[in-house]
């Protein structure tokens, strides 16, 4: 967890992070017995790149949320 990761999630485990039923912090982290599909850390020296590249996929956060972790942005698969 930390500035710019990017973490590919199933939409249930982002609805359960969000009701707060996952523990952020050991989650994101990969420290339980379940994690994120993919985490793409220390991407924030190419936020816009990879912004450009997510933008069909909507992957940039359409919404915003201080539940995970503060400011967090998301959005649901397709």
């Amino acid at each position: 967890m930390g500035d710019g990761d990017f973490y590919a999630l199933s939409d249930d485990q982002l609805k359960r992070l969000l009701a707060g039923e996952l523990d952020p912090a050991q989650f994101l982290q990969g420290a339980g017995s379940e994690k994120p599909r993919e985490n793409f850390g220390q991407a924030k020296a190419v936020w816009y790149e990879l912004s450009q590249v997510l933008q069909a996929e909507g992957g940039c956060g359409a919404e915003q949320t201080t539940a995970i972790p503060a400011m967090a942005g998301y959005s649901y698969a397709d």
